[in-house]
């Protein structure tokens, strides 16, 4: 499983919740944070914010790699969104190129 399998597993799972904000300045930003009560790693009231779905994947794909989660596989060489241009088989899409 690669990196951005993770992520979307733990999207399917609740790990993660993602909202849409809308600022004054007309801006709009994707936001995932904890679910109410997250007694998981990490801290609780976390929030990560980014301009775009896809940038957000890259945001939580790059953090899940940086906790270093134990379920992670040592050998992950899997395709990851920063990988823009290269196939990701699990999805059936590519981006960019």
């Amino acid at each position: 499983m690669n990196g951005l399998d993770r992520v979307l597993s733990d999207l399917i799972a609740g790990n993660w919740i993602l909202t849409l904000e809308d600022y004054p300045d007309g801006v709009r930003r994707v936001v995932a944070q904890r679910p109410v009560g997250w007694e998981g790693a990490g801290d609780p009231y976390e929030r990560i914010m980014a301009d775009d779905h896809a940038h957000m994947l890259r945001l939580l794909v790059e953090r899940r790699n940086r906790a270093g989660d134990e379920d992670d596989d040592p050998d992950d060489s899997g395709p990851t969104m920063r990988g823009i241009g290269r196939d990701f088989p699990t999805l059936g899409w590519s981006l960019g190129g």
